[in-house]
């Protein structure tokens, strides 16, 4: 009679559990039902407001367009071309300082200064509409100065930073190499600008920080040199010595010189041969430092004759028409908020 209440027992707590697993399960499908309704009822109420005002805003997507695309024809301003740039010290920052003056100088149309800026004629500074930085292929230039970083610091101190802490520290001007485009309406004056952009960052400060950089590796390089020479002249003193120690060996002559007679267990030549090829492997690493700190900012590749924008997002006529959509989107809701605000009522 008890194994009975029990086992009626157990199936009604089963039977609970299983109500229970069943209602969560079917309230769980229930929400991403809801949500699924609720994202497609408005994607609807969209799609009825753009329905609605389709007339409005296709006539200022057009009209946007049309105006970009004379613009571009009368301007002309439809070149581009590129220059990547290798960027040492921090003068990364210098170099978008510089695009942001030369960026502010043609929206206030003060060509004189451009002109003076970027070593060109008045007129030729005219047919610049702007010039844009950022950083090139930044994945792969960030994962080599990473690299970089985890072979020339403390490892006890590097070892916990991951790529995703390094990429923290780092801002757009803050990467090695950097792509400068200019555009224009000039497509022949872009190979113009090459010495003129590299004059916009070399400025004395990074001169200076340049050549104290130069001195200090000199210097290790020096040092380094000095005590590559001293183990090359004890490998040769302990060379002598086992010469010695050969040739008393086969004359069975004796000697009172412990040096000789007693040789050292260790092997000092193989210890002095491991050595003087670390200091060989410090040295090639003085030259690589050398060959990378060897300049304040670099041509990777120049400008060359402008070329027009293959991208239509890069096209003034796309950007216009999107502008003059967002503008006539603007307009309807600024007139449905007044339409809302003259009903309102306490």
């Amino acid at each position: 009679m008890a194994d009975n209440t029990n086992n009626t027992s157990e199936e009604v707590d089963l039977g609970q559990l299983f109500k229970l697993i069943g209602n969560g399960i079917s309230a769980f499908f229930n929400k991403i039902g809801s949500l699924i309704k609720g994202v497609f009822h408005y994607i609807i109420l969209t799609l009825i407001f753009l329905k609605k005002n389709f007339i409005v805003l296709a006539l200022t997507t057009v009209l946007g367009g049309v105006l970009g695309y004379v613009l571009s024809v009368k301007s002309n301003a439809d070149y581009y071309s590129d220059m990547i740039l290798e960027t040492n010290f921090g003068s990364g920052h210098e170099l978008y300082k510089q695009a942001n003056v030369v960026n502010t100088l043609i929206k206030n149309k003060d060509y004189k200064s451009v002109s003076k800026i970027l070593n060109i004629n008045e007129n030729q500074a005219r047919s610049i509409s702007d010039m844009e930085v950022e950083p090139y292929n930044a994945k792969e230039n960030l994962l080599k100065e990473y690299d970089y970083f985890k072979q020339h610091t403390d490892t006890a101190f590097n070892k916990n930073i991951t790529i995703e802490d390094f990429k923290a520290r780092y801002d757009a001007p803050d990467y090695r190499f950097q792509k400068v485009r200019i555009t224009g309406s000039d497509k022949d004056i872009f190979d113009k600008l090459n010495e003129s952009i590299i004059k916009l960052v070399e400025n004395d400060h990074f001169k200076n920080i340049k050549e104290l950089k130069t001195k200090e590796l000199e210097n290790r390089k020096n040092i380094l040199l000095k005590n590559l020479a001293y183990i090359d002249s004890l490998r040769s003193v302990y060379k002598q010595i086992d010469l010695l120690n050969a040739k008393k060996k086969s004359t069975q002559a004796t000697n009172n010189i412990n040096l000789v007679d007693q040789p050292s267990k260790i092997n000092k030549d193989l210890v002095l041969f491991k050595e003087s090829k670390s200091l060989l492997s410090a040295l090639k690493g003085v030259d690589n430092d050398k060959i990378r700190n060897g300049f304040v900012v670099s041509q990777v590749s120049k400008f060359n004759v402008g070329e027009k924008p293959a991208r239509i997002r890069d096209s003034k006529w796309f950007k216009m028409a999107i502008a003059g959509f967002l503008l006539g989107l603007m307009l309807i809701l600024i007139k449905k908020v007044n339409t809302y605000l003259n009903n309102y009522t306490l």
